[in-house]
């Protein structure tokens, strides 16, 4: 492999280490030849969908509750390619998996938030991402800044959320 490393040939090293990983039959140790393979393919190729594709392969073979670096690496090849819907739905891959893990309610919250974030920024599907919204707040109710914002959300459009925003205001 360092011959290929040292040559440059990523495309060939990657082919490499993948041949290696199906040779492994440790789960833990096949979610690190798939992350190694997927910083190659992002850092040195920049191929982002690719890498985005092994950093899954990863993210499927580590516990449920672990993989945040693979995860966090995912996010930012989704966000380079500009792929929002497969974003967003690793972000809710992402939040199953946390919830059969049984996660920290607020470690759920914030991935809820940001999936929240995806739908309602870059997706436009502000009703869709006021739900995960509503659904991180009850995980962590004693988030003033989320509250906040989903105030300032329903009182953007009080004809279309009049109760939601006289709820949220009594708070």
């Amino acid at each position: 492999m360092s011959v290929y490393s040292d040559a440059k040939d990523w495309p060939r090293l990657i082919e490499i280490i993948l041949r290696i990983a199906e040779m492994v039959n440790d789960a833990a140790q096949v979610a690190k030849y798939y992350t190694t393979a997927a910083s190659i393919a992002q850092v040195e190729l920049h191929r982002f969908d690719e890498a985005a594709n092994y950093f899954e392969h990863a993210l499927a073979r580590l516990s449920p509750d672990g993989g945040q670096v693979q995860f966090d690496a995912l996010v930012q090849c989704l966000t380079e390619n500009q792929d929002w819907d497969r974003l967003e739905r690793a972000y809710e891959t992402r939040i199953e998996r946390l919830r059969g893990a049984k996660a920290e309610p607020k470690i759920i919250a914030s991935a809820l938030d940001a999936r929240g974030a995806v739908l309602q920024h870059k997706l436009g599907r502000l009703v869709d991402a006021l739900q995960w919204y509503e659904e991180a707040l009850e995980l962590d109710p004693d988030n003033a800044e989320r509250r906040e914002m989903l105030a300032a959300l329903y009182t953007k459009e009080p004809k279309r959320f009049f109760r939601e925003a006289v709820r949220a205001h009594r708070h």
